[in-house]
């Protein structure tokens, strides 16, 4: 029990050291050079980037009648949820159940669990923890309801890293959506940033075509399919991130050291 206490002492010695090697780091490190456009922001899609897409067809159940109909009341009522403010679980759910042939008096719990469905990404918020930690400004453009949006921005406490409001923009509330080039403009009136300041992180080629015409740098990243599988690994973000002048090599190598160290300190303590 001693050795136990002894390491776990130690573990956070090593947590500290590294902390503030991190920290004394990211004070010079702050804006990227792309060329010559400055990156002082980066900016993530939600769904299958931050949090996982939606997984509607695991809330119905795969074995609904009438697969195809309901995709279609489905898709109708997202493409009007998604640019309408305040569109009711009604409003949505009402037509899919009718094709489904499902009574409307699921509506309630159908929407809670497709809010409760949506999964974070952790790993991806610990990156853009350390994006800030270097002095980056992030934000969001998000096509989402804004009843789903705010569940999840509220019952994760999102607003801790995405801490400037008018760098999260929901498309509900912007009355439009992505691939339309007006969301992309909308943010940058929002938020006072440009175009050039920013990268644009999406997992849909659309999207990011979309963000290039306005005159944002992008990535392509996609964390997680729809049916859950990893894709893409956050080291790979981290690159193709790199590879657009965001650069956070202090924090990588602080991480591998403290991987290093912490191999060796359980050598010595738990063998």
């Amino acid at each position: 029990m001693e050795g136990i206490f002894t390491a776990a002492f130690a573990f956070l010695a090593l947590i500290r050291r590294k902390w503030r090697m991190e920290s004394e780091a990211s004070q010079t490190n702050n804006t990227s050079v792309l060329g010559d456009a400055t990156i002082a922001a980066v900016v993530f899609d939600m769904g299958g980037v931050v949090v996982s897409d939606s997984r509607w067809i695991k809330v119905l159940g795969r074995k609904i009648a009438q697969l195809e109909t309901v995709q279609q009341a489905r898709q109708k009522a997202w493409r009007t949820g998604r640019v309408v403010p305040n569109y009711s679980a009604e409003e949505f759910w009402s037509p899919i159940l009718r094709a489904a042939g499902l009574p409307l008096t699921e509506i309630k719990s159908r929407d809670t669990c497709m809010r409760e469905a949506f999964e974070v990404h952790f790993e991806v918020l610990g990156l853009i923890d350390r994006l800030k930690q270097h002095g980056y400004r992030v934000g969001i453009i998000s096509n989402h309801m804004c009843r789903w949006f705010d569940h999840i921005w509220e019952s994760h406490n999102l607003g801790t890293l995405w801490n400037e409001p008018n760098l999260v923009l929901c498309s509900s509330r912007a009355r439009t959506h992505k691939p339309n080039p007006e969301i992309f403009d909308f943010f940058l009136k929002q938020s006072g940033l440009k175009a050039e300041e920013c990268i644009f992180v999406d997992n849909k080629p659309t999207n990011t075509a979309a963000a290039q015409q306005v005159g944002f740098h992008t990535v392509l990243f996609n964390y997680m399919d729809k049916e859950g599988r990893l894709k893409d690994s956050v080291y790979q973000l981290e690159l193709r991130l790199a590879e657009r002048g965001v650069h956070l090599n202090k924090t990588s190598g602080y991480h591998k050291a403290l991987s290093r160290d912490l191999i060796h300190l359980g050598s010595n303590k738990w063998s």
